[in-house]
């Protein structure tokens, strides 16, 4: 079946024309683009479209456009929300499931535990440890920031497999469960033992042990599968919301 390539419009364009730009002069957060009526005259387009444009990356958390004298566009890191929301606007449109994403986390990450534990690079060791000691720090009572803090240490791990395509698309993963659950988990009935898992895990990937990495991710994630089913009823097998 041929595809029909869609036509792009004229701020489409300029926008991607404006990420070439900002990526190929490695701007930075907080750079300034130029002014309106330069980029008006370079781009040979009228104030609409490029208006439009902006308005396309603000969105994208690419661009922040300040208004009066010494305003303008200025460039943005986006964070890993403005992907997320994203990724989780297809998953609905898709009708996903949440346990499906759960069950795509399962696949997918445990071989990056085994990796990590192969590799043992001394910067992501670091960073899983301070995953540890951020989870350790949360009250169990902050439903919020329990999950972030989970959210994080799986970040982490995903940061091991050394792949930015496959790291932010776990990445985006986490951050949609992690804004499905803080209302509803008992941080205090799971803290201890979500905790304890993560530690082994760390710890085997630390010694080198890939085979017990890999075994031990899995076994917590169907773990976690299970817990959803057992606490929050048919919500996994809901379809994932807009986040």
């Amino acid at each position: 079946m041929k595809r029909t390539v869609r036509q792009l419009k004229r701020s489409e364009s300029i926008a991607r024309t404006l990420v070439d730009r900002i990526t190929s002069s490695n701007l930075q957060d907080g750079d300034s683009l130029e002014s309106e009526l330069v980029m008006m005259e370079e781009l040979n387009t009228g104030r609409g479209s490029l208006r439009e444009a902006f308005r396309i990356l603000e969105l994208s958390g690419i661009l922040e456009v300040r208004t009066g004298p010494t305003g303008g566009p200025i460039v943005r890191n986006p964070d890993i929300t403005h992907f997320a929301s994203m990724w989780s606007l297809f998953l609905r449109m898709s009708g996903c499931t949440y346990r499906e994403l759960m069950e795509a986390n399962i696949q997918t990450t445990p071989p990056i535990a085994a990796l990590g534990a192969q590799r043992r690079n001394p910067e992501h060791l670091a960073t899983l440890q301070a995953a540890i000691d951020l989870e350790s720090s949360i009250g169990p009572a902050d439903g919020r920031a329990y999950m972030a803090a989970h959210a994080a240490f799986h970040d982490a791990i995903a940061r091991l497999v050394d792949n930015r395509a496959i790291y932010l698309y776990l990445r985006g993963n986490h951050w949609i469960t992690s804004s499905l659950f803080p209302e509803v988990v008992r941080v205090a009935e799971v803290q201890a033992e979500v905790l304890d898992a993560h530690k082994h895990i760390v710890k085997a990937i630390i010694e080198g042990n890939a085979r017990r990495a890999e075994s031990l991710m899995r076994k917590h994630l169907e773990m976690s599968v299970a817990y959803c089913e057992d606490n929050f009823g048919t919500m996994i097998d809901q379809p994932v919301r807009w986040h």
